[in-house]
């Protein structure tokens, strides 16, 4: 349930970013950024599923990016 609550807005919010202009480094580091962090969630959840650090900071480095992606879309969108 959590990957189809936060991947899907976390998925839309860089592409709305390229549309607006973000350059090719925003882009990448938040992708690179969303597939680590699911990974990581995703072994920690297969291979314990105990809530164990890995599993927390995981989850919170998606909803990091989704703040961050919005931030700069609202920041690009005031400023323009």
């Amino acid at each position: 349930a959590n990957f189809v609550e936060t991947v899907p807005i976390a998925l839309i919010l860089p592409v709305l970013m390229e549309l607006n202009g973000a350059g090719p480094a925003w882009l990448h580091s938040m992708g690179g950024i969303l597939v680590v962090a699911r990974v990581v969630h995703y072994i920690t959840i297969a291979t314990n599923p105990a809530k164990t650090p890995p599993r927390p900071l995981s989850m919170t480095a998606t909803l990091l990016l989704i703040l961050v992606a919005a931030g700069w879309l609202l920041q690009h969108l005031l400023i323009n």
